[in-house]
């Protein structure tokens, strides 16, 4: 009889049910609390244990007679294992809102300032259209919801990726949109933001925001990246000293007298809790796009996407 590969591949790879049994023990330490909890007998977990190290042609655990302890092997093969978890977790996901249409599941990971400003309208109106879907909200800063899309615990993305120049041209923020799919939205203008005590001038440039910004946001948020490219495309410096991902403590800090901070115009609502002078910067905009996974069929992210172009397209009439 022929042998071939896919055989091969049955012989070594560990069944759900091996890999169930190795994940019990991992945390339960002994074979008969693992009996217990799997609901099989001691003999039944020893076999497939058994079975399982003589598969992977390594010992997972080393015995004892006050229970278990993972070898080093052991400790890979249940990492390996937690992302088995979790890759069949997401195919799943994406398998069960195909397959449910307009009745399944929406994950979106929203800015806090998209969130705020324009996420109650552009929920209301999805579901206006698809009463049956689920939708779940989560606020966070960009490159952690582009990392929730890519990791699959979001279904789509309302994230900061580009920066649009005053000549049209734009620059990506963050690498990991090469392997996504990115539509923009909209696009917003910068402001600067000063304490209520100071004069700025009537109409200020980069170069005078830039010196006065001393409250600033951290790396991984687009407004960072933006200011980042700004900077370097002016021939600018920007250096502010004291950082956060808070648009409210950005605010109180510059209420308190430690410094101007550049903001992108939807971060205003947020900070009107405090008596602060605004002024908008000319040129560059930060562009808010809209960031699922390439190839991604679900239904539901599809029409949630074209819903928000709709609206905010109607909304630039």
């Amino acid at each position: 009889m022929a042998w071939s590969d896919a055989d091969a591949d049955e012989q070594t790879l560990p069944t759900p049910q091996e890999m169930k049994v190795f994940t019990v023990l991992c945390r339960v330490r002994t074979i008969t609390e693992a009996a217990g909890e799997l609901g099989y007998s001691q003999s039944q977990v020893s076999r497939i244990l058994h079975r399982l190290e003589q598969r992977l042609d390594v010992r997972l655990f080393d015995r004892a007679p006050t229970g278990l302890t993972t070898t080093l092997e052991g400790e890979a093969f249940a990492e390996t294992c937690d992302a088995i978890r979790g890759s069949y977790s997401t195919q799943m996901r994406r398998f069960e809102n195909l397959i449910a249409g307009d009745a399944g599941q929406l994950r979106v990971s929203v800015l806090p300032s998209m969130a705020f400003a324009h996420m109650g309208e552009w929920t209301n109106s999805f579901r206006a259209s698809f009463p049956s879907a689920t939708v779940t909200v989560t606020d966070d800063i960009s490159g952690n919801s582009l990392e929730a899309v890519l990791s699959g615990d979001a279904d789509i993305a309302i994230s900061a990726c580009l920066l649009r120049g005053p000549a049209g041209g734009e620059r990506t923020l963050f690498s990991e949109t090469a392997a996504l799919e990115v539509v923009p939205l909209l696009e917003e203008r910068f402001s600067l933001v000063s304490p209520p005590a100071e004069e700025p001038e009537p109409q200020p440039s980069w170069e005078t925001a830039f010196a006065a910004s001393q409250v600033g946001f951290t790396d991984r948020t687009s407004i960072r990246r933006c200011l980042a490219v700004i900077a370097d495309l002016t021939g600018l410096g920007y250096h502010p000293g004291t950082l956060t991902n808070s648009p409210l403590t950005i605010a109180g800090l510059v209420e308190a007298g430690i410094g101007s901070s550049i903001v992108p115009e939807s971060n205003l609502p947020l900070m009107r809790i405090r008596s602060l002078r605004t002024q908008q910067l000319p040129d560059f905009r930060r562009v808010i796009c809209l960031v699922f996974r390439s190839g991604d069929n679900a239904p539901l992210v599809r029409r949630f996407a074209s819903t928000l172009l709709q609206l905010t397209s109607e909304s630039h009439r």
